[in-house]
């Protein structure tokens, strides 16, 4: 394989935290991410079921992996901008698996016996750029609400793990295979500083296949992990522009509605028109057809 055969797929939806830990085949790594989080010893990855939504059944609604295992429904999601809104995210993605389970398992909502639902666990790992206060931290669906509500009857948790490396390092000791995918991550990032981002990926990978626990996985999937990552990276870029469009755009409405305040201003003090209101604050003769479009509207 040559690095010219590698392009950059825009339509491919997994993210490689997913690819490792979301899909049939590799139950053992998800087992061990399990088992380190909730402190358990399972040893039969066939005791996960994993039922992660699709977004070509639920329209857009995809998550990054979720499973159900001994009466609990587990979300994980991945995230590598800090996002505040993660408990409002997984509780729509479990109310979707709830209605798929409802289904599935004919719960009648509308007798007179009380139904069981799986209890739900929704988990999120960070590993952006951005330096969060803590390693481990909660989010509350509560505080999402228009009206406080002081009792708290109506909660949702979303606990958030820093997985970058060198953070909740007794998490990455316990799975060998969340360590080992923040790893290579990092060394993207390291590499990229020097280098362009294609070739940081592949020197990472080349160095990732002799890893104990994801090597194989790099080795057999080399070319899709390559794949993955550069949209993925891409990605990021992609909505950090957004965002900084986003910025540029509001400070650029919130400087044009200063000036109209301020041509208003003058019109009304000094009983000037609006013409000789923005010679007086020296606005381009390009930008006065805007101004005066706006003042009239």
């Amino acid at each position: 394989m040559t690095k010219e055969t590698v392009t950059v797929n825009p339509r491919y939806k997994d993210r490689l935290f997913r690819s490792i830990f979301g899909r049939e085949e590799n139950r053992a790594f998800l087992l061990s991410l399990y088992n380190a989080l909730n402190h358990t010893e399972y040893k039969d990855p066939n005791e996960l079921q994993i039922v992660t939504l699709d977004d070509v059944i639920y329209m857009g609604m995809k998550n990054d992996v979720s499973f159900l295992v001994q009466g609990t429904i587990h979300l994980y999601e991945h995230q590598s901008t800090d996002n505040p809104n993660m408990p409002v995210r997984e509780l729509l993605y479990y109310a979707r698996q709830l209605e798929a389970y409802s289904k599935a398992n004919r719960l009648n909502l509308f007798g007179s016996k009380q139904v069981k639902i799986p209890t739900p666990r929704c988990i999120v790992f960070y590993n952006g750029k951005k330096d969060l206060a803590e390693d481990c931290y909660d989010l509350h669906l509560s505080d999402h609400f228009c009206v406080p509500d002081p009792t708290h009857g109506y909660q949702w948790t979303s606990t958030v793990f820093n997985i970058n490396a060198g953070h909740n390092t007794e998490l990455m000791e316990q799975c060998p295979s969340l360590k080992e995918y923040a790893a290579y991550v990092a060394k993207v990032r390291e590499y990229e500083k020097s280098m362009e981002l294609t070739e940081a990926v592949y020197r990472a990978v080349d160095e990732a296949v002799a890893w104990p626990c994801l090597g194989e996985f790099f080795v057999r999937h080399k070319s899709e992990v390559i794949d993955v990552l550069l949209t993925e990276f891409d990605r990021e870029l992609y909505e950090k522009d957004l965002r900084e469009e986003g910025l540029e755009a509001g400070l650029e409405k919130g400087r044009k509605e200063a000036i109209l305040a301020n041509i208003r201003t003058i019109m009304q003090t000094l009983n000037l028109t609006e013409e000789q209101a923005m010679q007086v604050l020296k606005i381009p003769e390009a930008e006065q057809p805007e101004y005066a479009m706006l003042l009239n509207q």
